[in-house]
């Protein structure tokens, strides 16, 4: 039994064979000027985004204050953040069993909200993820 083999490729001389990819010798491309680096905190400063962020935090350190003041003493140290949005105020606590009960004191406590923030139109009480505190 003969066995057909198939034939070999020819052994390339890859010094003549064309390069791929390099650079042309014809002239070089048009070179883009781009402006120096500027530091993200200058840029911020620039739009205003910096005195947004901190008036957004000013507004939710004082909803913190305002809505520590309502409740009792004992629950007061387990509250994380207190943010506003259109129509609705989210307390945020530190575990789901202290969130249980800033909800039902907060039940109570819920007109009170309203007659102040008539804009107020439902108060939620969620757990803040672990480590994050908006």
């Amino acid at each position: 039994m003969v066995r057909e083999t198939m034939p070999k490729n020819p052994i390339q001389d890859k010094k003549t064979a064309p390069k791929r990819g390099g650079r042309s010798a014809g002239p070089a491309p048009r070179t883009r000027f781009r402006a120096a680096p500027q530091v993200l905190g200058e840029i911020m400063k620039k739009q205003g985004w910096i005195a947004d962020l901190q008036r957004a935090q000013a507004d939710r350190q004082d909803w913190l204050a305002r809505v520590s003041e309502l409740l009792p003493e004992e629950l007061r140290g387990s509250l994380v953040s207190v943010v506003q949005r259109p129509g609705q105020l989210t307390i945020l606590t530190s575990s789901a069993a202290w969130s249980s009960r800033v909800r039902y004191a907060l039940a109570a406590l819920e007109l009170q909200l309203r007659a102040e923030r008539p804009d107020i139109v439902k108060v939620l009480v969620r757990v803040s993820p672990a480590g994050r505190a908006p």
